[in-house]
């Protein structure tokens, strides 16, 4: 029988844990970022402007069990 995994707590102040990794430099760009950027003709600059100055989706916020992770629509 698989084990249930605990689900990790939402973040609560996504917003600004966001803009504060943005300002100290403290993220990582994924694979997948590389390929959306590629996709929608973006660079790094535009999504960090996204990341600063956009809004919580919060009704897109939804949980994904196979990474066991919260995933937020900024």
């Amino acid at each position: 029988m698989k084990e249930k995994r605990s689900r990790p707590p939402k973040i609560e102040n996504l917003l600004s844990e966001i803009r504060e990794c943005i300002e100290t430099g403290n993220y990582r760009i994924s694979i997948h970022s590389h390929v959306r950027q590629e996709e929608r003709c973006i660079d790094l600059t535009d999504v960090r402007y996204v990341l600063k100055n956009g809004y919580h989706e919060k009704v897109k916020t939804r949980f994904d069990e196979a990474f066991n992770t919260w995933k937020y629509a900024i």
